[in-house]
């Protein structure tokens, strides 16, 4: 519902309050395979006219599911100004106090994005009693992709975290992925990850083929990743402990990806027997 008028010349302004309210979120793409559902109440006004516009909104989310994240609870804050314009400008933060991310509870999360022109900067910082994720960095979009300038990252056990030892950047464009070098550290374990390369997906669109030729080409290594932490990536839960060290090399087409891989286990322990 709303009410309320917008200019519709350069100097004319007015304001239009209006409020959302929906138990029932579906995805635009009806393809999708990604589960979405959700209950959303949310108010805000605009103000302004064709000369540019000004937004302040607030949405209630009861819930949201998408995907491996379910939210309970959460409150979304949005401010824009000069919408409509070369000279945009958009505040985000976002609080919750309930979710669920591939398996893992989260008691509380915020999240805060600032863009301007082109540019902008986020910080993420959620977790539980025993488990920490905290990423900030700069984000630049231009008309033919998205960089995502990734300053810091620490993830995991509050004990043991995973941190981010060299800044890296992600360029997307909706066809493929290239990140530039990254590397994690773990000192609790002496501890390493690093990577780098090209991703890319195919789609089942007009473009299908040629997005489906798309090379890849990204590699992966892993030191003294503990073999607990791999089960719960992948969502095996068992009392295993040990020391992982493993590459992973992924080549090929989007369509036609060729995938090598090795691990080996050191100290292997479960139900009594060590290896």
């Amino acid at each position: 519902t709303g009410a309320g008028s917008i200019g519709i010349t350069e100097s004319a302004r007015g304001a239009l309050r209006f409020a959302v309210n929906t138990d029932s979120i579906m995805p635009l793409d009806s393809a999708s395979s990604l589960p979405l559902s959700g209950s959303i109440a949310a108010n805000g006004t605009l103000v302004g006219g064709l000369g540019g516009l000004e937004l302040e909104a607030l949405a209630n989310v009861r819930s949201f599911l998408f995907g491996g994240v379910a939210v309970k609870k959460s409150l979304v804050r949005i401010n824009g100004r000069d919408l409509a314009t070369d000279s945009m400008q958009i505040q985000l933060s976002a609080a919750l106090d309930s979710a669920v991310v591939m398996g893992e509870a989260i008691d509380t999360a915020r999240a805060d994005l600032t863009y301007k022109q082109g540019a902008g900067q986020f910080a993420l910082n959620a977790g539980n009693g025993n488990l920490g994720y905290r990423f900030g960095g700069k984000l630049q979009r231009d008309s033919t992709a998205t960089t995502v300038n990734v300053e810091e990252m620490r993830i995991g056990s509050n004990d043991a975290p995973w941190v981010l030892t060299r800044p890296f950047s992600v360029r997307m464009n909706g066809v493929d992925l290239v990140a530039d070098t990254f590397a994690l550290e773990q000192s609790a374990h002496g501890g390493s990850i690093a990577g780098a390369g090209t991703l890319a997906w195919s789609r089942v669109h007009k473009d299908s083929l040629k997005s489906a030729r798309q090379p890849l080409d990204f590699g992966l290594t892993v030191r003294s990743l503990p073999f607990g932490e791999f089960l719960h990536v992948v969502g095996a839960e068992h009392a295993i402990t040990g020391l992982t060290d493993g590459a992973i090399r992924i080549t090929g087409t989007a369509g036609e990806p060729i995938v090598q891989a090795d691990a080996t286990v050191t100290d292997l322990k479960y139900a009594g027997a060590h290896i």
